[in-house]
């Protein structure tokens, strides 16, 4: 069996992660969650709880998931002319937009949803491309600032090097962007929560939410912040030893 720490997180000494994961919490919800309160936050759960509570005034039994899956369906059916019964939940996104014209497509199917959905990426080798090439630059960077600097007595200005490589890598990641041509999630299910996450503020005003899609809403914000797949993120697991935010 595992155990699991009852250490709090500490507003005031927690690094900018954990920081920005409540203040993103709030803006989601637009609900403020007084420090003295999210001191004794300690897991995923405790997480739910406080946010369970602080939207009493929003709590309906409605299913927004659902009703964001119908529309999808309804729309793809427009626009490609498909059967709108054989998209299901575990549907591949991708396999429903041609990849000729998929920007495009997918920017138009934003515009009729009226949503905002998820961005879309750039193919795995155009990933691994930006990012060695983004770790080439802040490192070789880092690496002559050090030199320069340290070793050969010159100016410490070149510690200013490796930020120059960060602004090149933003730079490379704004080029690449019409390379950007993969949904992600791909998966419907992941996809319409996703979405429901992105545009939960809208949804709660509107239809009220459940607890169950308050928890997805709010894993997904987690699962943003901290890189972790949703699948590892579960209302046991605690912020500090389990997702790392110190």
């Amino acid at each position: 069996m595992k155990y699991y720490s009852l250490k709090p997180i500490n507003i005031h000494s927690m690094g900018l992660d954990g920081i920005e994961l409540i203040m993103e919490i709030e803006r989601a919800f637009e609900i403020s969650i007084p420090d003295q309160e999210a001191e004794k936050l300690i897991t995923v759960g405790d997480i739910h709880n406080c946010v369970w509570n602080h939207i009493q005034n929003l709590h309906s039994n409605k299913c927004n998931s659902q009703a964001i899956f119908y529309q999808f369906r309804k729309t793809f059916a427009g626009m490609f002319g498909i059967d709108k019964n054989i998209i299901r939940t575990d549907t591949l996104i991708n396999t429903i937009f041609p990849e000729e014209k998929r920007r495009e497509n997918y920017f138009l199917f934003e515009k009729k949803m009226e949503l905002e959905l998820p961005p879309l990426v750039l193919p795995k080798i155009w990933r691994f491309l930006l990012n060695s090439l983004g770790a080439a630059f802040i490192g070789s960077g880092l690496i002559f600032a050090i030199i320069y600097s340290s070793f050969l007595n010159h100016s410490n200005w070149y510690y200013l090097l490796p930020f120059a490589g960060s602004a090149l890598t933003i730079l490379l990641s704004i080029i690449l962007n019409p390379k950007r041509t993969i949904i992600s999630p791909d998966r419907m299910k992941a996809y319409v929560e996703k979405t429901l996450s992105l545009n939960a503020l809208m949804y709660a005003k509107k239809n009220g939410l459940g607890r169950n899609e308050m928890e997805i809403i709010v894993n997904n914000i987690i699962s943003e912040k901290t890189g972790l797949d949703l699948d590892e993120i579960s209302p046991e697991k605690s912020f500090i030893d389990d997702l790392g935010l110190d």
